[in-house]
Parts: C-alpha cells; structure tokens; sequence
C-alpha cells in the first residue's frame, strides 16, 4: 500500500526538480529593476537631486531622502530576488511589500498622466509607468509563487535567466526613450529653451508653434534658442523666432557642441524654472540632466520621431548620460588617491 509523502519528501522531490521558465524570466526581469533602482539611489545622493521624481517613476510628494530610501529598499529586495527565489519568510515578505510599493507607485502616476491626456495637457501616448507595471507583474508573481519550486540549474536556467534580465533592459530602455511621463507636462518657467530641431521640415517649425501658445498663454517670457554644433539638420533662426512670437519676447541665442555647454549656456538653473521644447525622444536624457540643474524643469513634446534603428543611438546616449555622475565620481577619487600617492612624504 502506498504511503503518502511526508512533508520532508515533497520538500526533496520539489527541490530536485527544475524551476519553470517564467520563474527564470520572473527573476531576470527583477534583477535588472534591483540594479536600476540602486543605481538611480546612489544617482540622487550623488548629484543631490532636490526632488522624487526619477523620471520612470515619480514618488512625489515624497521628500527626496525618503524617496532614494524606498528606491534602495525596492533595489535590494528586487536584487535578492534576482539571486534566489528561495528567499526565507522575512526577506520574502520585505521583497513582496518593496515590489507592491513600486507597482503601486507606478499605478498612480500612469492614471495622473492619463487624465492629463484626457484634459489635452498632454499628447497622446503610452505612460512610462504602465510600461513599468508590464514588467514588474511577472516579478510580484514569482515572488510569491517560487519558494516552492527547485532551482533554475545550469545553463539552461541561467541562460533563461540572462536572456529575461536584457530583454528587460531593451523593454524599459525603449520605453523609457518613447513614452510619457509627468515630466512633459508644461509648467511656468523663468525659460522656454528651443531644442535643435532633429529632423528637418519645410513648414514652420512645431518648436516655434508650441513656443507661441506657451508664451501666449504665460508660461514665460524667455525663449532660448539652441544650435547643435554637431547637428547637420539646420537650426532655428533667432530672428525669425523673434519675428513669431509676441511683441516684448526676451529672445536669445546659444551654440553648444556638448550636454555641458548648454548647461552652461542656461547659467545657475538651481534656482530657475526651465522648460525645453524638442522631440520627444531626446526627453528622457533631459530629464537625467534636468535632475543635475534642478527639481523645477520640464520637457513639452514638440515632435516625435518614428522608433527605427537610431532609437539605438539615443539608447546608448541615455545610459552613458545615466551613468556620468558615476564615472565622474569615480574618476575624481581615483584622482585623489593618486595625488595622495605623489605627494612627498
């Protein structure tokens, strides 16, 4: 007659079977979100941004230590996952509590951004939050679910589990780069600066068209105009921006060939409102700036660019500008350590 299993032989049968694919791509996809998480984390503390808002995801009204904080929570939490699903109770439960807060979070700001749609404060287009909720929904699920199952074995497992982490990578990249987020919204300024228009175009220009209705409506009465001395697509004329914007306009001109220059160009923004007008795609690498010069910039849709291979182009530039204040921080105390070491004793 057979005997049922006892609780310790479910436990060794389970264990000794291989965990499913969803969980392999469950945890590959946490694994990127935990690295992300620190990394934007250790970001803020670093360029001491004043603000919670990260640009994929806002947690204001948050004070910004407390944000960073629950960034950091989630990032470990989503990390440990990311190492083992067989987590113990208490770090399973810090796991589940940090993804929901996320998810939660990421709810809230993809319903803001919808209504701002549907009042016409915004163009239409697919949240940055909902793309986030996309991807972490597999993550709440393999946290709960994956204790009971066996590990992911070598190599098909860790293969599984490579391949989930990149394409997550791909996924919130692209995303990142073509989506919306409460960032676009238009807010008073003590600036409305005129990006390089990337494309050229025979009519005139939704740069200026969008700078006439903010200007009119009083959002500002500054307008920067930005040549790209790297740019072979021909830049605004100043004179002719003057000419189309209403009588008393503050008009002025400035050429940059790096993303310093223009932050140079726009002087101490610390203590300015900055609002900027260009294509949408070159939004999420203004926001990462924007971050550096201060809490009160925006970035208004002015035209959209279909996504084809140079979406890989400006992917390349949002991570590298993601990840200057890291390298330059590392760069510096390389460089102090090697003053240390050439100094006479």
């Amino acid at each position: 007659m057979n005997q049922p299993a006892s609780p310790a032989t479910e436990h060794i049968d389970r264990y000794l079977v291989d965990g499913p694919i969803w969980l392999g791509i469950s945890r590959g996809i946490a694994g990127f979100f935990g690295l992300v998480c620190l990394l934007d984390a250790f970001r803020a503390l670093i360029i001491n941004q004043p603000g919670a808002d990260f640009g994929w995801i806002d947690l204001s009204p948050f004070p910004s230590e407390a944000a960073r904080g629950l960034l950091a929570f989630a990032g470990v939490s989503l990390l440990l996952f990311g190492l083992t699903h067989r987590l113990p109770g208490i770090i399973r439960t810090a796991a589940i509590v940090g993804v929901m807060s996320l998810i939660a979070v990421a709810v809230s700001n993809a319903i803001s951004i919808h209504r701002s749609i549907g009042q016409g404060t915004l163009r239409d287009g697919i949240p940055m939050p909902a793309h986030l909720v996309t991807l972490l929904l597999p993550v709440i699920f393999g946290i709960i679910r994956g204790r009971q199952y066996g590990p992911l074995r070598f190599p098909t497992g860790g293969a599984i589990l490579l391949l989930s982490f990149v394409a997550a990578g791909v996924g919130f990249s692209v995303g990142y780069v073509s989506s919306l987020s409460k960032f676009h919204l238009p807010q008073p300024s003590d600036t409305v600066v005129l990006m390089h228009p990337q494309s050229e175009t025979t009519e005139l220009s939704q740069h200026i068209t969008i700078a006439q209705d903010l200007v009119k409506a009083g959002y500002s009465g500054r307008v920067v105009v930005v040549k790209d001395e790297m740019s072979m697509v021909p830049a605004l004329v100043p004179g002719e921006v003057q000419r189309l914007l209403p009588a008393g306009t503050e008009v002025s001109a400035v050429s940059v060939e790096s993303e310093q220059d223009l932050r140079t160009a726009l002087g101490d923004t610390r203590r300015a409102a900055v609002m900027l007008i260009g294509d949408r795609r070159e939004a999420a690498r203004m926001r990462l700036l924007g971050q550096q010069w201060g809490d009160r910039v925006s970035f208004v849709i002015a035209t959209e660019r279909a996504i084809d291979e140079s979406i890989v182009d400006d992917v390349k530039q949002l991570w590298a500008t993601w990840l200057s204040p890291l390298q330059s921080r590392i760069q510096r105390k390389m460089l102090a350590k090697a003053n240390q070491v050439t100094q006479p004793q």
